[in-house]
């Protein structure tokens, strides 16, 4: 039965098996932790891609926006958002 490990476990045993990598192990490791991280970006936009509901939503309503056909109450401003 493994024991249950939690993230900063994960993190605390990869910083103490990083100490005693050569650099071009460390470029190696690098390149591996940059290619999970752009898979998970590109995961996260298929899966929005693959939602046929939204990208329909998102399609009428650039067009709306675009022919000035919109409605101020249905959108929200950016820097609203972003406080």
């Amino acid at each position: 039965m493994g024991s249950t490990k939690t993230k900063e476990d994960y993190k605390t045993r990869i910083i103490e098996y990083i100490e005693g990598l050569s650099s071009a192990k460390l470029r190696l490791l690098y390149d591996f932790v940059e290619y999970l991280h752009d898979k998970s970006a590109w995961e996260e936009t298929q899966s929005i891609l693959s939602n046929k509901k939204l990208m329909k939503e998102l399609e009428e309503a650039d067009k709306d926006w675009n022919d000035g056909k919109y409605d101020k109450s249905n959108y929200v401003d950016w820097e609203e958002i972003l406080i």
